[in-house]
C-alpha cells in the first residue's frame, strides 16, 4: 500500500496554519497573564510588599510580547495562503517584529536602568535590601538585530520572487 506523499506547499501551508494558531493561542496566553499581573499587584499594593515601579516593567514586557505574538499570528496567516514565503506583505511584518523588539527592549531597558538608579540611591521606596538589575531589554534587543537580519533576507527574497514572477 503505497502512503500519499504531501507536496511541499501543501506541508508548508499546514506548518504555518498550525503556527498561526500556536501565536494567537500565546497572544491570548499573554493577555490574560497580564490581566492576572495586574490583579496580583493591586493586593500587593495595599499590602506594601509590591513596587509599583517593578509592575512598570512587567507591563512594557507583557505589551511588547503581546504586540510581537500579533505580529507573528498574522505572518503565518499570510504565509498559509501564499504560494511562497517570500511574499511582500510577510517581509513587512517580519520587519515589523524586529522594529518592536528593538524599540521596545530599548525602551524597556533604559526604563530598568532609571527605576535600577532610582531605587538603589534610595530615591524610590522599595521592600528589598537589594534590587537587581534587568537584562530582558538587552535580550530584546538582540533578538530584534537577529530578526532584523531575517527580515533583510526575506525582504530581499521577495524582490527575487517578485522579479521572478513579472519575468515569467
Amino acid at each position: 500500500m503505497k502512503k500519499k506523499v504531501k507536496s511541499p506547499e501543501k506541508s508548508f501551508q499546514n506548518v504555518c496554519k498550525d503556527l498561526h494558531t500556536v501565536f494567537g493561542f500565546l497572544l491570548i496566553l499573554n493577555v490574560i497573564a497580564a490581566i492576572f499581573v495586574a490583579i496580583g499587584s493591586i493586593g500587593g499594593f495595599i499590602d506594601g510588599t509590591l513596587v509599583f515601579w517593578d509592575y512598570i516593567l512587567m507591563y512594557m514586557s507583557s505589551a511588547i510580547m503581546i504586540t510581537v505574538f500579533n505580529y507573528l499570528r498574522l505572518i503565518f496567516k499570510e504565509l498559509k495562503t501564499s504560494e511562497t514565503p517570500f511574499c511582500m506583505e510577510a517581509s513587512r511584518r517580519i520587519q515589523a517584529v524586529s522594529e518592536t523588539f528593538v524599540i521596545g527592549g530599548g525602551v524597556y531597558w533604559i526604563s530598568s536602568i532609571i527605576l535600577y538608579g532610582l531605587q538603589y540611591s534610595n530615591a524610590l521606596p522599595t521592600n528589598r535590601e537589594e534590587v537587581p538589575m534587568d537584562a530582558t531589554g538587552i535580550l530584546y534587543i538582540i533578538v530584534g538585530s537577529i530578526i532584523w537580519g531575517i527580515a533583510y533576507i526575506f525582504n530581499y527574497g521577495s524582490k527575487l520572487q517578485q522579479e521572478s514572477d513579472e519575468t515569467i
